[in-house]
């Protein structure tokens, strides 16, 4: 049974750890940092063919701000715990009534 059953809806939420790479800058031993966030992919995958009702980083980028689309769908980490959250949590699904548990045989022999 997944959750979605439980709550009644669909559970599409995305709480992202922005990660950066190592890069090697023109003096020698000085490295600056990459960041590993496409906005391509992410609109292309996120965005167009699997929408998300919510996405959250942690470490917001300056182009998760600037580009209009980008900022539309990401949000901070901030947002999904004070005010995400709860309307996930208010939202009314089935009652245990309505659920029914199937017991399946014990697997492992």
């Amino acid at each position: 049974m997944k959750l979605e059953d439980l709550v009644n809806h669909a559970v599409d939420n995305a709480i992202f750890l922005n990660d950066v790479q190592r890069k090697k800058t023109k003096p020698q031993n000085r490295y600056g940092i990459n960041t590993t966030f496409l906005s391509g992919y992410f609109k292309a995958y996120t965005i167009k063919l699997n929408p998300l009702d919510g996405v959250y980083y942690c470490d917001i980028r300056p182009n998760m701000i600037t580009d209009r689309l980008l900022s539309q769908h990401i949000q901070t980490i901030d947002n999904f715990f004070y005010r995400d959250i709860w309307n996930f949590l208010s939202r009314h699904g089935q009652s245990l009534e309505e659920v029914e548990i199937e017991e399946r045989e014990n697997q492992r022999e």
